[in-house]
């Protein structure tokens, strides 16, 4: 098993901060339970860090901490650079120093969206686990005031056992807010923790996790989902989650996290670091994550599994950590006899997005979006918008087709003058189109 080896990165986090007014029990940051000075990034180093990531032609960046509205200066000045370089600029906060001002300053320099954490639907439970007394109030407040700034706010939910049994409640209460999108994420155990056997899921909590989850999205009307990557063979009866797919660990294959003294490392929950982008370019770091991308950290079990490569063996750092220290032992969600069927589902998942192509005979005309990026690799190109569902990567024969598309300029499925060689038109056009890469203008 084996990625697509990027040149560099797609999407990078920056820890602005390593500072917090929560401190929350799943916490990974290190310095959760001592007494360490926190770290600040300042002007001029976060500066250096986006001048690096855009000579590397790194699309996309996730400004976050600590929490990094605690470092608000920094982040404007941050959120303004990145733009300027032509990249995406995604918010993680968990909203408690918003206030007006700062939502509308926000809004103004283009954050059109934040994710931010409830962990229950009640201060109770929310400030038990954030330790720390009237942080869901304010956390509820400022939601508000986001969304009434026109920022969209998505909804995070760390699961646990401290929660489990809340998330059809804090469900029904995100939707009581307003907000349209909600995702519950499995607690895992961090690097710094000696024992987190009072917060992990079993196998059968995980399960009930999952259900509880679809089954809120079902009755809110939410759009739900998690933010990390799960053994595929794990989720139990994959047909009825197949709107979980799709996601999977992509730390060290197209993303990684920097931190505020500028260690590089896969994931922000890793406890250990590649290099130091103050020292070093971003592309050197990225070449040495290689043991991410070629397959080599995973379990032989997963390496040879049928799903490896739409799976990704889930979580590495769990597995690190409930085996104590290897990083290549097998995921503790993963469940071996399960396998057959959820390739059987896959299988039929395919078949059904194969007829869902674009099979009318009839000529439509498209345009390129207008955000489109392109960043050259040495298997093609990598693709990636604003717009984009998700990125996309062309061979040789794709970046020729794709070259000859100009922003502005309208085309036709049967155009004289796209040269298609050996590329399908139809399964390239849909794919573009799935992925958000063009837009249908008109039909027949």
């Amino acid at each position: 098993m084996g990625y697509k080896i990027l040149s560099a990165p797609i999407g990078c986090q920056i820890e602005l901060t390593s500072e917090c007014n929560n401190r929350c029990k799943h916490c990974y940051n290190y310095w959760r339970e001592q007494d360490i000075p926190r770290m600040y990034l300042t002007k001029e180093q976060a500066s250096y860090i986006i001048q690096k990531l855009s000579s590397a032609h790194v699309f996309e960046v996730v400004l976050t901490g600590g929490e990094p509205l605690m470092n608000f200066d920094v982040l404007i000045a941050t959120i303004k650079e990145a733009k300027a370089c032509g990249m995406k600029v995604n918010l993680n906060s968990n909203l408690v120093p918003l206030n007006r001002q700062k939502a509308k300053i926000l809004k103004e320099n283009g954050i059109n969206s934040i994710l931010t954490s409830l962990m229950g639907h009640t201060a109770e439970v929310h400030d038990m686990i954030a330790q720390r007394k009237g942080a869901f109030d304010r956390a509820v407040a400022n939601i508000l005031i986001a969304e009434e700034e026109g920022i969209h706010v998505t909804v995070n939910m760390v699961v646990s056992k401290a929660n489990l049994l809340h998330i059809k409640d804090t469900a029904r209460f995100v939707a009581s807010l307003g907000v349209k999108t909600f995702t519950a994420t499995k607690a895992g155990c961090p690097g710094n923790c000696v024992d987190f056997s009072s917060l992990s899921l079993s196998r059968e909590e995980f399960q009930m996790y999952l259900r509880d989850l679809k089954e809120a999205g079902e009755e809110c009307g939410l759009r739900v989902d998690f933010l990390e990557g799960y053994p595929i063979c794990g989720l139990g009866d994959l047909s009825k989650y197949k709107d979980f797919l799709g996601r999977r660990c992509l730390a060290g294959v197209t993303t990684c996290t920097i931190a505020t003294d500028g260690t590089v490392r896969p994931c922000s929950r890793l406890d250990f670091s590649y290099g130091n982008i103050f020292e070093e370019n971003i592309t050197d770091i990225w070449k040495k994550m290689i043991s991410w991308r070629d397959g080599s950290n995973l379990p032989p079990l997963c390496q040879k599994c049928k799903l490896a490569r739409v799976c990704g063996g889930g979580c590495r750092m769990e597995a690190k950590m409930r085996s104590h220290g290897n990083i290549s032992a097998i995921d503790p969600y993963v469940n071996e006899e399960n396998v057959d069927n959820c390739r059987k589902v896959l299988d039929l998942m395919v078949e059904e997005k194969k007829q869902k192509g674009i099979t009318t005979k009839e000529p439509f005309s498209f345009k390129v979006a207008d955000d489109l990026q392109w960043r050259a690799e040495k298997f093609g190109a990598t693709l990636f918008g604003d717009s984009m569902k998700t990125r996309m990567f062309l061979n040789h024969e794709g970046l020729e087709v794709f070259l000859q598309l100009h922003k502005g300029e309208v085309y036709t499925s049967d155009d004289s003058r796209i040269l298609w060689g050996e590329v399908s038109p139809p399964d390239f056009l849909f794919i573009l189109l799935k992925k958000g890469g063009i837009k249908i203008l008109k039909r027949g």
